[in-house]
């Protein structure tokens, strides 16, 4: 992976993360990818979809950690299935993203 790549897919997941409680946070991240990354769509779908994993796992890591540093974890399935159904959420919303980032990037450019 070249390393504007990695950065590209740094960026969308870190905007994905920061708009988490927004609706379209993960499309808004997946397009920020696509944008950037300036290639076909086929790899700004991939670079979205890589925005959306690499987001996910992220939440994943500070949820879990958190409720691990509170002592409150009780109810697993309390945890797991809003991180699961936000997961599935991402996967499916962040490659339309690139999709449509790489779209408006065709379409603005000169």
């Amino acid at each position: 992976m070249k390393k504007k790549t990695a950065i590209n897919i740094s960026i969308g997941a870190i905007s994905s993360l920061l708009l988490v409680d927004f609706p379209g946070g993960a499309l808004i991240g997946g397009s920020l990818a696509g944008y950037l990354q300036r290639g076909s769509r086929k790899k700004n779908i991939i670079v979205g979809l890589l925005t959306g994993l690499v987001a996910i796992l992220l939440l994943w890591i500070i949820t879990i950690s958190n409720e691990l540093l509170q002592g409150e974890i009780r109810y697993w399935w309390a945890l797991v299935q809003p991180l699961i159904t936000a997961s599935l959420y991402a996967i499916v919303i962040s490659p339309l993203g690139g999709a449509i980032g790489g779209y408006v990037r065709e379409e603005t450019s000169e």
